[in-house]
């Protein structure tokens, strides 16, 4: 049992849906993020950050839906992460752990609870530390952009049109991840 995310069944105990939502929400909201209208939000000065848990219709699995809320283009955040400007799946925004975001949230996989944890402290280490960085500076949303990252989801037209506006001078390094 980890202490920070609370219980965690054994492997012999089926994990439920709401034991595998609870270790996701708290590896996002130990990290500055809190929970608004059955989402997380963190608040950036360049975007606000909303992350959604959909479950997969088809079995025991769930995704992790990532939403950016550009403030240059409205002040007024959305409470779903589909009405955000840009909409990806976590896995697609770190294509370098998609296995173990998606195997992860397999509720049914033989190697939960210790997946849900792993893919917990992946969130806490590596996710959150390069969307808050995100969250906060414009200019590095469009590098990142314009280096081919923010590409595999949904981008509204406004979005797509600012991300393709002239960076500043400001040299600001990517985040490492994305």
């Amino acid at each position: 049992m980890d202490e920070r995310r609370g219980y965690v069944p054994t492997k012999e105990e089926a994990m439920t849906n709401s034991e595998f939502k609870g270790i996701i929400r708290r590896a996002f909201t130990l990290n500055g993020f809190r929970y608004v209208s059955k989402n997380l939000r963190f608040d950036g000065s360049a975007a606000s950050i909303l992350i959604g848990l959909q479950k997969f219709e088809y079995g025991e699995s769930y995704f992790i839906n990532v939403g950016l809320y550009l403030r240059t283009l409205g002040d007024e955040v959305p409470a779903k992460v589909e009405h955000t400007h840009m909409y990806f799946r976590l896995e697609r925004l770190f294509p370098e752990w998609s296995d173990a975001i998606i195997i992860g949230g397999q509720l049914s996989h033989h190697e939960q609870p210790d997946l849900a944890v792993h893919l917990a402290r992946l969130i806490e280490d590596k996710c959150v530390p390069a969307l808050v960085e995100l969250a906060n500076s414009l200019d590095r949303i469009r590098r990142v952009w314009k280096d081919g990252g923010l590409r595999s989801g949904f981008i509204l037209k406004e979005a797509r049109q600012l991300l393709s506006s002239e960076i500043s001078s400001t040299t600001d390094s990517l985040p490492e991840t994305l």
